[in-house]
């Protein structure tokens, strides 16, 4: 697995990142133009990104400060005419004369709301510059779209969703020198519910995170052979559709308590055109093709379990759906050995360990597990999650797909 210092190590004045998720801090003590693929880059308790160099040029990546302390850093720019672009960032940025701290929520929760009707909230989200809020959750609505600095009124609209409906998605507000900053927004549907209206707006410290009270994510550990932190989850069951995280990287990820010894656990992604099929041998991802040519899936190992990392922006409009499965890979070959025998088995959908949505895995006897589609609908990509088991070998599978088996 690469290390993020890796990439500079050679000293080239052009230095491309593979997409993933890569804990720093990434030092840059020469000048050059780092392109971060919208690759994460992570630190706990320091800041992600050291610059020393002058005339350094950072584009398309994503910076984070996990950790939550009173020194918030995630950029520190020691240096003269260092330019980000398109850099998203969570966390303060030390050094340039855009740096003044921003105090916003991670995730806003709207709760339960009404289904069937129209519903309205509003929150008070506080600015150090001038920027563009860019909303692009389906049935989602917010004005105004340019915030000025100091407190604003966010006025946030959602329209009539059916019963059971998840709201998710993200606001991501841009600044003039192309800097963003993220913000989920997560509720749902539910025909019981009171209907919103506008109401006295919340302040950005009074918000809460879809995971509990607190207003910031307090610790963020990376180690993928971690399991995940327990949350409160929305109840996804098979066969049930909602709409992707609007988020530039996120995984899908098989996960258990343990594993019988011997076994472990292969993904398989299939970027499929409108007709169902591959396009080419390389529009499987798996071990030997680990990564897709327009970085839009790959693998994201995780341990003996597997994941597969997606970036459905990067993806190309021939690609009209993903189909991602995981197979029982069995040195002994025995048939006993499947989905059946996976203590606590599930899939993750998450970001980090910012999960999103999760539902079982391990009811089936195959030792194929087809586990979720996920597939463009107007211009939106819908996950369905499909939860049940391949009655066929991995040949039969790849045939499925128009795979060509040599």
């Amino acid at each position: 697995m690469h290390k993020i210092q890796d990439f500079i190590s050679g000293g080239s004045s052009q230095i491309d990142i593979l997409p993933g998720e890569y804990e720093g801090p990434l030092i840059i003590r020469h000048s050059c133009t780092v392109d971060g693929h919208a690759a994460t880059l992570w630190a706990k308790n320091a800041a992600a990104l050291v610059i020393e160099s002058p005339n350094v040029t950072i584009k398309n990546l994503r910076v984070e400060r996990t950790l939550k302390t009173a020194d918030f850093t995630a950029i520190d720019v020691l240096s003269n005419n260092v330019r980000l672009e398109n850099v998203e960032v969570f966390g303060d940025i030390r050094g340039l004369k855009i740096s003044a701290p921003w105090e916003l929520p991670r995730t806003i929760n709207l709760g339960s709301f009404a289904a069937n009707e129209r519903n309205e909230f509003s929150v008070k989200l506080k600015v150090q510059e001038t920027c563009r809020v860019i909303c692009s959750v389906y049935g989602l609505s917010i004005e105004p779209q340019i915030l000025s600095v100091g407190e604003n009124d966010l006025k946030l609209t959602v329209d009539i969703m059916r019963d059971g409906m998840i709201l998710y998605g993200d606001l991501i507000l841009e600044t003039p020198n192309k800097i963003l900053r993220r913000i989920y927004i997560t509720g749902r549907a539910e025909h019981d519910a009171p209907i919103q209206r506008l109401k006295k707006p919340v302040s950005s410290s009074q918000m809460k995170v879809a995971t509990g009270s607190q207003t910031l994510p307090q610790v963020k550990s990376r180690p993928a052979t971690q399991s995940p932190p327990k949350v409160k989850l929305p109840n996804v069951k098979k066969n049930r559709s909602i709409l992707a995280p609007n988020s530039n990287d996120f995984c899908v990820t098989l996960a258990a308590k343990d594993l019988p010894i011997g076994i472990s656990i292969d993904a398989y992604a299939f970027c499929l055109n409108q007709n169902n099929q591959v396009q080419c041998n390389e529009d499987m991802i798996f071990f030997d093709n680990p990564r897709h040519e327009s970085f839009g899936v790959y693998l994201e190992p995780a341990g003996d379990l597997a994941g597969v990392g997606l970036s459905l922006q990067e993806l190309p409009f021939e690609i009209q759906a993903v189909s991602i499965f995981f197979a029982v890979y069995d040195e002994g070959n025995r048939p006993e050995n499947n989905f059946s025998k996976l203590n606590s088995g599930r899939i993750l959908i998450r970001e980090h360990e910012n999960i999103f949505h999760e539902f079982p895995a391990g009811a089936c006897s195959e030792k194929i597990f087809n586990a979720l589609e996920i597939r463009r609908s107007k211009n939106q990509w819908q996950i369905n999650f499909v939860g049940k088991g391949f009655k066929g070998t991995l040949n039969q599978l790849y045939d499925f797909y128009g795979v060509e088996i040599f």
